[in-house]
């Protein structure tokens, strides 16, 4: 797995040998003895990454910057600095807890102030790069990584047994992904998007949150203006990121389906000039997103790609590798399609993977009225046996956050949307527009009454793309148009809309055949295919063979998965899987 890790200890009281925590013959660096530290970056866009020790005319910093920095080359001209590593040692000098709020794209990251002997933990603006952190009181030293299994082998070699955290394996149970900061190991937590964390040698952590989902705070522009607003700052978002390829020399690969969001960075991709670009989809052969993706990428000019999944045998070879790739953080069965499909490009020849992932957070489809509501969870649940296991958790989560958006995109969106681009870092880095926060801080403060149904970013795609409405929309099966928005909002044509579709699955289920609007039939796939079905069988009884310490939560998990739908009997197999592999 890609990241880095470290250990902060105090020297003088708790020598921690770095060899024996991060591995014999990794690069570590000692500062003091106090801090240990090493990485294990990919080898791609090696110009944005830093792991060295930087000397400003005031004080020395180490830096260790992962991922790619979309703004590099402008904030180095900026700042005369001569490489990314000068460039944040020196604006990390003057502010350690708020200088990542300067820096635009898919990174993470801790600098250490050896003057200070202090350091500070980061990730990006909407975490899409997954760190952890543990600090052991009696040590008096933080644990951190962009690996769990590397914090649980880190632990171990302190004389820390990790334990299984109960309340995040019902969340896996329950959700899929964890609701909150939680992980799988007991005191081990994720740092939240949009925040940095003071780290001491002696002291416990400290989180500082330098940006804020704050969509409480309204917009007065007219709506024309905030179309173009809009447009403007995605234009901007874009750019970025396709332009960070061409530094590299790669060529483009972008993920396109037969939604709005893929298929929109694709149009603004366009229309800024970017060429040589691959399009990829993947999905049940026939379905819509192949149709419709294969038709923009076509009309576009663009070569596209697609890998049939047809029978879903994918499902049962990556259960271990999915889980490997996000740390059992979530469902594996939400990212096998595409870390197995990722697996099929030679990406020493392609960049960024760029994506519409959580585009939610800038165009709107988490608001359902005119107006912000309460935040609430239990929608958001795959299964709901054991919601009541959590409630007290979940409740606390909820009181958090001003509102349902707001909570949907810190957690459904930052712990678990982002599977598809936290899946492909150990093969690439990725990029997601709709993330930008030029573009998701300005559009959180859009008013309700424009994001509720998408009807800002529909108005804005009928403005500047009207093109791209000639392409059904698989979420509608309708083209995305402001009229047939109007349409699907009224009663009588919702409700005869509902009876064909209803009246399709069933048509569908008579043949014993997928759904031509579904791209990962994965019921259908179950049923039909004997081979999955007897390798999940095989897995059953790994249930009580693993839990065997946990007798409740074993005999919960073996219910859910004999009793439950593919995707329950894929959150016990991601909990097994995950435990399994954390040695918990």
């Amino acid at each position: 797995m890609s990241g880095f890790c470290g250990i902060v200890s105090p020297g003088a009281r708790n020598r921690i040998p770095s060899q024996l925590l991060l591995g014999a013959g990794a690069d570590a660096v000692g500062a003091k003895g106090d801090l240990h530290i090493r990485n294990a970056f990919i080898g791609k866009f090696g110009e944005d990454k830093c792991f060295s020790t930087y000397r400003g005319p005031d004080k020395t910093l180490f830096v260790c910057h992962d991922g790619v920095t979309l703004n590099a080359k402008e904030m180095k001209r900026s700042f005369a600095a001569p490489d990314l590593g000068s460039l944040l040692a020196s604006i990390a000098a003057k502010d350690m807890e708020n200088f990542p709020s300067l820096l635009r794209g898919g990174f993470a990251g801790f600098v250490w102030d050896e003057s200070l002997n202090i350091g500070s933990l980061y990730t990006n603006h909407f975490g899409t790069r997954f760190l952890y952190y543990y600090y052991a009181e009696r040590l008096g030293a933080t644990f951190f990584a962009s690996s769990l299994a590397d914090i649980a082998v880190m632990l171990r070699s302190a004389g820390i047994e990790p334990k299984l955290d109960t309340t995040a394996a019902y969340s896996i149970l329950s959700f899929g992904y964890m609701f909150d900061d939680r992980t799988l190991i007991e005191g081990v937590r994720k740092l939240e998007a949009g925040c940095s964390m003071a780290i001491e040698p002696g002291e416990k952590p400290a989180l500082h949150r330098y940006f804020s989902y704050d969509n409480e705070t309204i917009h007065t522009d007219s709506l024309g203006d905030l179309i173009d607003g809009f447009y403007e700052r995605m234009a901007q978002a874009v750019r970025q990121g396709f332009e960070k390829d061409l530094e590299y020399g790669y060529r483009h690969v972008s993920l396109l389906s037969g939604g709005l969001d893929s298929r929109m960075v694709l149009f603004f991709a366009k229309k800024l000039g970017f060429e040589n670009i691959l399009t990829f989809t993947f999905g049940q052969s026939g379905c819509a997103d192949e149709r419709i993706a294969s038709a923009i990428s076509r009309d576009l000019g663009y070569d596209h790609l697609f890998r049939v999944l047809d029978g879903g045998d994918f499902l049962s070879r990556t259960i271990e590798d999915c889980v490997e790739a996000n740390d059992g953080m979530i469902i594996y069965a939400g990212s096998a399609h595409a870390f197995s499909s990722y697996r099929m490009l030679d990406w020493g020849k392609y960049g960024l993977l760029h994506n519409g992932n959580l585009a939610d957070a800038s165009q709107g489809d988490y608001v359902e009225t005119d107006y912000h509501v309460k935040p609430s969870a239990e929608e958001w649940a795959y299964s709901r046996r054991f919601l009541p296991r959590i409630e007290e958790a979940v409740n606390d989560a909820l009181s958090r956050f001003p509102n349902h958006e707001a909570f949907a995109i810190a957690t459904r969106g930052s712990n678990a949307i982002v599977n598809g681009s936290v899946s492909a870092q150990g093969f690439t880095e990725t990029d997601e527009p709709f993330l930008y926060p030029d573009l998701a801080g300005w559009a959180a403060g859009i008013p309700p009454k424009f994001k509720k149904g998408e009807y800002l970013f529909l108005a804005m795609i009928e403005k500047h793309f009207p093109e791209a409405t000639r392409y059904v929309w698989q979420k509608w099966r309708l083209k995305p148009t402001l009229i047939n928005k109007r349409r699907m909002e009224s009663p009588p044509f919702r409700f005869v809309h509902r009876g064909r579709k209803a009246l399709g699955y069933f048509v569908d289920g008579i043949l014993r055949r997928p759904s031509r609007w579904d791209m990962n039939p994965l019921d259908l796939w179950y049923k039909n295919n004997t081979d999955l079905r007897g390798e999940f069988q095989k897995r059953r009884g790994m249930i009580e063979e693993r839990l065997s310490s946990r007798p409740g939560l074993a005999e919960d998990c073996a219910r859910l998965f004999d009793e439950g739908s593919f995707l329950e009997k894929a959150q016990v197999l991601t909990l097994v899987a995950a435990v399994t592999r954390l040695d918990l």
